[in-house]
Parts: structure tokens; sequence; C-alpha cells
């Protein structure tokens, strides 16, 4: 009888701690990769008007979007500043070395946000006026993460 009655005090334990097993955790899906944190989105006119200042700039064109806008002062010792879009917000970036205008025609970086812009020009294009163009890279990082965009880099008044 005790033999019986140890075999069913087993067999209940067994039992119970299956039926106590936590139910299997709901799906949650993955965040999203860092590299779409990073995704330029096209400037429009309310996004830019009154934001920066200067007597001359510079945009990166993706395509037909405008993904960058930047603006100087002739005073080399002024730093740019830039707008750029992502996630629907327009964030603010200035020069990381002072030069004015004059120091990102051909190319320049910028920072601010948690984030880091480059500009690398190569091969000036022809452009018929006053404006300077160049087929450009803009790369935007933020920690590890780090996007490319192709296009072209164009100065002036």
């Amino acid at each position: 009888m005790r033999t019986m009655t140890c075999a069913f005090i087993a067999l209940l334990a067994a039992g119970c701690g299956q039926a106590e097993q936590a139910p299997p955790a709901p799906h949650v899906p993955a965040p999203a990769p860092q590299a779409l944190a990073l995704e330029l989105e096209p400037l429009r006119g309310p996004d830019i008007e009154g934001r920066l200042s200067g007597e001359l700039g510079c945009s990166f064109s993706g395509g037909d979007a405008v993904l960058a806008v930047a603006q100087g002062h002739v005073d080399p010792a002024a730093r740019s500043e830039m707008l750029i879009k992502r996630n629907g917000a327009v964030a603010q970036l200035a020069a990381v070395e002072p030069g004015g205008y004059d120091a990102m025609v051909e190319g320049a970086a910028f920072a601010g946000e948690g984030l880091s812009v480059e500009i690398l020009t190569r091969g000036r294009m022809e452009t018929g006026n006053e404006q300077v163009a160049y087929n450009a890279t803009i790369t935007i990082r933020s920690g590890d993460a780090e996007q490319m965009y192709p296009g072209d880099w164009t100065c002036g008044p």
C-alpha cells in the first residue's frame, strides 16, 4: 500500500508540474534594423523655411528629392548648419569645423542630435550658372549604424 501511495503522489506531482508550466511567450517582433532609423526623407519648404542662417547654401539631392540643405556665412570663422529629415522630424546639425560657406563647397562634415553626416564629393559637374555641383555621397551615422546615398551636392546663390 505504501508503494502504491508513493507512486500515486509521484504521479500526481508530475502531473501538477506539467499543469503549472508557463504558457509560451507571445511572439514579439524583432526591432527594426538601426539602418532604417537612419533613412533620410525628402525636405520640403516648410521643413526648411527660417531654420538656417547664412548668405549662401548647398543642397544634397538624391534622385528627385532634396535630402539635405546647408547654409553658411561668408565669415571663415563661422560654422555652417545643415538640415536633414528622418523619422518625420527635421534635425539641425552644425559643421564639425569652422570655415563658413567656403569650407563646405567641396564636401563637409556635420554633427548633432546623436548623428553625424558627411558629404564626399567627386567629379565636378557643369551647371551653366554661378552654382557649383559635384557628384557626391552623403553618409549618415549614428553609433555603429550607417546609411549612404549617392546624389549631387550643389552650392551657390
